[in-house]
């Protein structure tokens, strides 16, 4: 991929985290949804596929998005079963997801990208990313998903001086401020990038 790719798919990814920002307040939330995302990638793609060979009419969009949902729902169930407590928390974000333009800049990057994961992997970990600092700074701790709620693998006292960083308006202003950085840094494509749109 070209350096210009490379910028556009992170702009992109950053313009969609904002969107999830509310279920990344645990490093274990921010985990199970970008697994979920992953699922859901994955899924979209099958579904694109067989609507290719098989199902070549106007019912195939309808049935890429069927197919997406039952992907949703079936791992919501999988997460209901083994971490009750979390899926509480993330549930309407899996189907948000599953409709959400983010995967859907991601499957167009795949395609024009020949086949590159490089977006979706770029978002995955801003989200996990996110998530763990997120929890470090808020919580002094890193936890992970389990059958009573969560698992804390590492716990310190958390500093009360940058704790505004970890809320939901701190991490916005902080993906703000690294959206602008991407974009100072390519000002020469930016009315390309803004085309996109």
């Amino acid at each position: 991929m070209s350096k210009y790719t490379v910028k556009r798919a992170s702009v992109l990814c950053i313009f969609g985290i904002g969107l999830f920002v509310p279920a990344t307040g645990t490093f274990a939330c921010g985990l199970l949804l970008v697994l979920g995302f992953w699922v859901l990638f994955f899924s979209s793609l099958l579904a694109r596929f067989l609507s290719q060979f098989f199902m070549r009419t106007r019912s195939a969009p309808l049935f890429e998005v069927c197919l997406t949902l039952s992907a949703a729902i079936m791992y919501d169930n999988l997460i209901q079963g083994f971490f009750p407590l979390v899926r509480m928390m993330l549930c309407p974000y899996l189907f948000i997801t599953a409709l959400s333009r983010t995967l859907d800049l991601c499957l167009t990057a795949y395609d024009a990208d020949a086949e590159s994961l490089e977006c979706v992997g770029v978002f995955g970990i801003m989200i996990a990313g996110i998530s763990l600092v997120r929890e470090l700074v808020a919580f002094g701790c890193v936890s992970l998903p389990a059958p009573s709620g969560f698992l804390r693998i590492i716990s310190f006292p958390p500093s009360n001086v940058i704790r505004f960083a970890a809320t939901g308006a701190g991490t916005l202003i902080s993906c703000g401020i690294v959206l602008w950085i991407f974009r100072s840094a390519g000002n020469d494509h930016t009315p390309s990038l803004r085309s996109e749109w």
